[in-house]
């Protein structure tokens, strides 16, 4: 089940306090914003997550367990939340 997306690097934190989920995909770059804080967020709860985005260098660093560089297939998408899952019920 998919929550969000969420427009805006405020409304993402919202949704990481408030909404259940097991991994998240973040675009780094959210209405001229950066998702750092994003990042920081689900770092420091232990969320899995991985990074889209089209800026190379500057997404690493944050995190993510994964990056997704735009522009990105469906095929690659999937492999990135398998991955992520996996990784998931692999902690349970």
């Amino acid at each position: 089940e998919v929550v969000g997306p969420w427009p805006s690097v405020s409304r993402a934190l919202q949704s990481i306090e408030c909404d259940p989920f097991d991994v998240a995909l973040v675009d780094f770059h959210l209405k001229g914003e950066n998702a750092t804080l994003v990042a920081e967020r689900l770092s420091a709860l232990g969320r899995p997550f991985a990074i889209a985005s089209g800026g190379g260098g500057e997404i690493e660093g944050h995190g993510q367990q994964a990056d997704l560089n735009k522009p990105f297939s469906m095929r690659d998408l999937e492999r990135v939340l398998r991955d992520l899952i996996a990784d998931t019920v692999g902690d349970r």
